[in-house]
């Protein structure tokens, strides 16, 4: 896929165990990467090994709201 944060379209590579994939209680999974610019994303891949989602980390955490806490509360939106 695409890094959503690079204009230009730079692929991003994902690389990632299968047993992390087959092993996991709960989907998508989690998978922390990066774009060969050092853009820091997330990727959700299904049991399939479909890549559902990326979409760039946050640059800054404030206060109220982390990256962390912002992942947690979408998933908990599914």
């Amino acid at each position: 896929m695409a890094c959503p944060k690079c204009r230009d379209g730079t692929l991003v590579r994902i690389e990632v165990e299968e047993e992390v994939i087959q092993k996991s209680s709960r989907y998508p999974v989690i998978v922390a990467t990066k774009c060969s610019k050092g853009h820091a994303l997330i990727a959700f891949i299904d049991a399939n090994f479909d890549i559902r989602d990326i979409e760039p980390t946050a640059e800054a955490e404030s206060k109220e709201t982390t990256g962390a806490t912002s992942v947690k509360q979408w998933l908990d939106s599914l």
